[in-house]
């Protein structure tokens, strides 16, 4: 694997330690009123992903208590160079206040979709010597799915065995926290909910 391999697959292998976002103010015991303040665009900034590539987290929620979210990893410190874009979709439920997170609330955000769309071609060659990654060749611009195989270099569980984040939210005004996410990305089941909350910090669109 030459150098540019090596750089993606560490950098790629990374998604499946997703920073989260962070907030300053607590969440009310409502799940219903979590649930609404939750409605909205929440995007963090660019980050360092290491190995020399940026990454960028931008939330679309829903009412009817849809969600989705766009993970996209780039070439450059200001994000403008993408390299590819997984995408995640489904429906969520706020269970209600945190048992081990003060200020925090339980949540289930369940998986309908999980695409990767290579922007780059060296991301599409990386996808390419994955087995088991994807039905077919990978090519720029062109969405495959992930959910129902899985994608190990990824981190991506098949369907089969994880069809849902078990997570903790606490959100503000401005500012949005999830939980701070396990390195095998494994929050398939209740018992392994976050137990402690992200720092990194999403904010609101407008």
């Amino acid at each position: 694997m030459n150098r540019t391999s090596s750089i993606l697959a560490l950098s790629i292998f990374a998604l499946a330690a997703l920073p989260s976002c962070s907030s300053s103010s607590p969440p009310t015991d409502d799940t219903a009123t979590v649930a609404a303040a939750l409605v909205g665009d929440w995007q963090d900034t660019c980050f360092d992903a290491g190995n020399g590539e940026y990454a960028q987290l931008t939330f679309h929620i829903q009412t009817g208590l849809a969600w989705e979210v766009d993970y996209v990893v780039y070439g450059d410190a200001s994000c403008s160079a993408a390299l590819g874009d997984v995408h995640i979709a489904g429906d969520y439920q706020i269970v209600g206040p945190s048992s081990v997170v003060a200020g925090a609330d339980d949540a289930i955000f369940s998986f309908s979709t999980r695409t990767v769309t290579p922007k780059a071609q060296p991301f599409a060659d990386f996808l390419n010597s994955q087995k088991g990654c994807g039905a077919g060749e990978w090519k720029v611009g062109v969405a495959q799915d992930v959910y129902e195989a899985g994608c190990a270099a990824l981190g991506s569980y098949p369907k089969a065995s994880c069809t849902a984040d078990y997570d903790i939210v606490k959100v503000g005004a401005t500012t949005l926290q999830l939980g701070a996410r396990p390195a095998d990305n494994d929050m398939c089941t209740a018992d392994k909910r976050p137990t402690m909350l992200e720092t990194d910090a999403c904010h609101r669109l407008e």
